[in-house]
């Protein structure tokens, strides 16, 4: 799986998820532990800019 269908899987549907969402995912990924610090870091970022959209 790469980053790109990560971040596919993580995109916020609303400003809530986010945060419960990137908990699930670190539990579920601890072996990747660099690569999923990276996608949370995009990731919030993607929420931020997601919810000034709105």
């Amino acid at each position: 799986m790469g980053i790109k269908d990560v971040l596919n899987k993580m995109k916020p549907q609303d400003q809530s998820c986010c945060s419960v969402e990137i908990e699930e995912k670190k539990k579920r990924m601890k072996k990747n532990s660099r690569i999923i610090i990276i996608v949370v870091t995009i990731n919030l970022e993607v929420c931020k800019i997601y919810a000034s959209n709105k």
